[in-house]
């Protein structure tokens, strides 16, 4: 069950967000909703630790249906099975599960209606949902699906086909978390290295401040001194041999001390300015090391062959259940990147790869990677549907997907997450059924 406590950071978060949302963005909000997200994900870990098995909510107001779902799912998940809408919902808000199956006709509150209010909640309107229909219900699938649902089940389907969807949906979502996660990482190295662009913007200007001033301590008003000492030293050698003594003879000596005393000072002032400059000078440095040991987040060194043959692992469920092979052919390189970040971006192609294979007759998929100079280039290339050059063109465009009804982070946040690596993602294909090949550059540790 859900703690009091926790409920209670969920409203507060959704009030914060709604200040925020109405313009509210102060400082002392953002920092709110940070450390009240900290705490949500803290208490998800926890309870996704306690939680041995996924927990699915199944509705449906047939009582056969509702026991066939629950034996289908049984084996691999821990199901609570409602009669009706209302309890389904009860049932949801009492303890949010992994995923929700509901029926699209019940009696009192529909499937539909269940979906809206998912999809409307702060607290847990990312679930996974799938309906389940009878055939003659096209105008509730159409509704459902753009209210919100992920997939739907027509009836009768076999409980395989439902296991599968179940699923690949799961391993979708926990995919997006995972995503989210890293954006938000990203999202705060980006804030502190702005906060450490300001302050090395301050140093750099009190650096400026001082180089100008010992600039203009260099002026030539103690060389112009210096010609007035040479005329009264041509005057003194005239009166001398005149033998005409006058005070002119008793001045340069006063003139030069007065001179030197300037110019003493002078040189006090300049070793004080560059004792300034160089504390400046350190400071700066200081900053620059702060901002490279932040900017590297979680960066470690990773093997670019382990990494490839990893995510084939990690791939090899959703790529079994959709009847597709996968290939990997990868050479050993090292790069400097965050690890869980790197997996992520490959997982999500290779999910990709599989959603574009999965129609069709031809479902193979090829992971490769090589190195090229200072670079190395890991590529995943499918057999599936294809883009043309409009797509293309528009592929990593923020909000664009090919999918409908998708709202995943997509590849935009991809490319971002690779820009960050100091990389980029690339996608090319020779049109439509002619298969697509995404590939990711990194720069190799070496160079």
């Amino acid at each position: 069950m859900k703690s009091t406590t926790t409920i209670a950071l969920h409203t507060a978060l959704a009030a914060l967000r709604q200040a925020s949302g109405d313009g509210e963005r102060s400082t002392g909000i953002l920092e709110a909703i940070r450390l009240i997200q900290a705490a949500l994900m803290s208490d998800k870990s926890t309870q996704n630790q306690a939680r041995v098995r996924p927990r699915v909510v199944i509705a449906d107001d047939e009582e056969l249906m509702r026991n066939t779902l629950a034996r289908a799912l049984s084996q691999s998940y821990d199901v609570v099975a409602c009669e009706d809408g209302a309890s389904a919902w009860e049932a949801i808000c009492a303890d949010p599960p992994d995923a929700v199956l509901l029926d699209v006709n019940m009696p009192g509150l529909t499937g539909v209606e269940v979906i809206e209010r998912i999809r409307n909640s702060a607290v847990f309107g990312t679930i996974p949902i799938v309906m389940v229909t009878g055939r003659t219900s096209e105008r509730h699938v159409s509704r459902g699906l753009a209210t919100g649902a992920d997939d739907y089940l027509v009836k009768p389907f076999r409980p395989k086909e439902l296991r599968a969807r179940l699923s690949r949906l799961l391993q979708r979502d926990a995919e997006r978390s995972a995503l989210a996660r890293v954006n938000e990482q990203l999202s705060g190295q980006a804030e502190r290295a702005s906060e450490l662009l300001h302050d090395m913007g301050n140093v750099l200007s009190s650096v400026g401040v001082s180089a100008a001033s010992l600039r203009s301590s260099h002026a030539s008003k103690h060389v112009d001194g210096v010609a007035r000492a040479g005329a009264l030293l041509n005057t003194q050698a005239l009166a001398s041999l005149n033998s005409d003594p006058s005070s002119k003879a008793t001045a340069l000596p006063r003139y030069l001390q007065s001179l030197a005393n300037a110019m003493t000072a002078d040189q006090q002032r300049q070793q004080e300015e560059a004792r300034t400059l160089l504390l400046r000078v350190n400071a700066l440095k200081r900053l620059l090391h702060r901002a490279r040991e932040q900017a590297g987040g979680r960066a470690q060194e990773v093997d670019v062959a382990e990494a490839v043959e990893e995510v084939m692992v990690l791939s090899s469920i959703i790529v079994e259940q959709a009847g597709a092979s996968i290939v990997c052919d990868a050479e050993h390189a090292r790069v400097l990147v965050d690890a869980e970040a790197l997996q992520q971006v490959l997982v999500n192609l290779v999910q990709n790869a599989v959603d574009a294979v999965s129609s069709l007759p031809n479902r193979a998929i090829f992971m490769s990677s090589e190195q090229r100079g200072e670079w190395v280039l890991i590529r995943i290339q499918d057999t599936g549907s294809g883009m043309d050059s409009v797509t293309q063109a528009r592929l990593f465009e923020r909000g664009f997907s090919t999918k409908p009804g998708d709202r995943g982070l997509g590849l935009s946040s991809c490319a971002r997450i690779v820009a960050g690596m100091n990389g980029t993602l690339e996608a090319s294909s020779a049109g439509p059924g002619l298969g697509a090949c995404f590939t990711l550059t990194l720069p190799l540790l070496d160079s």
